[in-house]
């Protein structure tokens, strides 16, 4: 097996292991629910209004964590330009490329 799918191997575990993590806590937000307000209570609740205002919520967590992200692409965009990648100036290749993780200015956003 090559570097590069060895690499990829330990990528697919990720994502793999983060998904079951996602999965646990699903599992457990739903039963501390159940514990907190009843096995059957979202039967009486109208979920179509608390999932309209959680989705408000989720799109103001987005929002927060844009600002966040950009905060942190700006960082390491500078980091980058005056370190490199290699911290020292030095310019390293990485097998999956730059291009992911260079940002949106150079294709219209402002940023």
């Amino acid at each position: 097996m090559s570097e590069a799918e060895s690499d990829a191997n330990k990528l697919v575990q990720m994502i793999n292991k983060y998904g079951a993590m996602f999965d646990v806590l699903c599992v457990e937000r739903h039963e501390k629910g159940a514990e907190e307000y009843g096995q059957l209570t979202f039967l009486g609740n109208d979920v179509v209004r608390m999932m309209m205002e959680e989705l408000a919520d989720t799109a103001n967590y987005c929002r927060y964590q844009y600002i966040k992200l950009m905060f942190l692409q700006n960082q390491l965009e500078n980091r980058l330009r005056t370190e490199g990648l290699g911290g020292d100036g030095e310019d390293v290749q990485l097998d999956i490329g730059w291009e992911p993780m260079k940002g949106t200015k150079d294709v219209g956003w402002d940023g």
